[in-house]
């Protein structure tokens, strides 16, 4: 799922990139989840039981990456 994956602290945002190439930039309602994200051992598990399915984010915007 997850390729790679950047992080604002001060924005509390964060931009994962996925396999399918597209991007997801992601702006936190608080820092806590991007540390629990951080800290996870399991990125692809956390990503995808607390981030993908959570709606509690300000914004969310795909990009899709051109081949």
């Amino acid at each position: 799922e997850l390729i790679n994956f950047y992080i604002v602290l001060n924005d509390h945002a964060l931009e994962i990139d996925l396999k399918n190439s597209d991007r997801i930039c992601y702006t936190m309602m608080d820092r806590d989840t991007i540390n629990k994200f951080i800290s996870s051992t399991d990125k692809d598990q956390f990503y995808l039981d607390n981030i993908k399915s959570n709606r509690n984010f300000r914004s969310e915007i795909t990009l899709k990456k051109h081949a």
